[in-house]
């Protein structure tokens, strides 16, 4: 905790609030955001992140702070963001999860986990242990998303099921995540009609995926399809690619 000590003083400053990201979309979303965020040397950012999130290079005014995937550790960095946070800093809470403390400073919410709101979404294919922390995160997110902080989502769709999840009682807005290539960057032709960028966890629904591109095919329907997978994840991709 000693760099959150070291950004005392600076006056305005970002922080991102991500110690749950660590894998998959979140990592890759994090990735993008803090390489953009390097591109503004005048601006102090500071970043929670898990622990076991690889790290990349950044400049000196973006300083992490890796916090230990245990619940000691996540309740002190909420304690700590909460003695942190100054009335003219911006926090962005990165991991679908608000603050546990109420914070003097605007907070935005950037929310990508359908399965906190949507109680329709199964979990069979999940671990207990994941089950159970998904209970747990579903109870933080309804208790400490006050009013004041702002709901960001990427999609429509999000919003719809943000829209019913709340009653329609708050203002969600969109904010599609996207990583705009500079001018210098080559543009290649388009080989695939459509693309599924996704970890190779079960719950990704890849082999329902495949399942209907058979369907298609019996229809004499070929569309070019590109799937990403994580051959490391177990009982996920592995599964698949037998």
């Amino acid at each position: 905790m000693a760099r959150i000590k070291a950004s005392e003083g600076l006056g305005l400053k970002w922080i991102i609030h991500a110690p749950n990201v660590h894998m998959g979309g979140g990592k890759t979303l994090l990735h993008t955001l803090l390489k953009a965020l390097d591109q503004f040397p005048d601006q102090d950012v500071i970043v929670h992140v898990d622990k076991r999130c690889p790290l990349i290079n950044l400049g000196p005014h973006i300083k992490i702070v890796q916090v230990p995937a245990t619940i000691c550790s996540r309740l002190l960095v909420e304690w700590s963001l909460k003695n942190l946070v100054n009335p003219e800093d911006k926090v962005l809470c990165f991991g679908s999860l608000p603050p546990l403390f109420s914070l003097k400073a605007q907070v935005y919410l950037y929310f990508h986990n359908r399965y906190l709101i949507d109680l329709n979404q199964s979990l069979s294919k999940f671990s207990f242990k994941t089950k159970f922390r998904i209970f747990g995160e579903r109870i933080w997110f309804k208790r400490f998303t006050k009013n004041n902080i702002q709901i960001l989502v990427q999609t429509p769709s999000m919003q719809k099921v943000m829209d019913s999840f709340w009653n329609q009682n708050r203002k969600v807005e969109i904010i599609p995540f996207s990583d705009s290539p500079t001018k210098s960057e080559k543009r290649y032709e388009m080989k695939y009609d459509f693309i599924y960028v996704a970890s190779g966890e079960e719950h990704k629904n890849h082999r329902s995926l495949i399942e209907a591109w058979i369907l298609l095919a019996s229809e004499n329907l070929f569309p070019h399809l590109c799937l990403t997978l994580t051959p490391t994840i177990k009982n996920g991709s592995d599964k698949l690619i037998e």
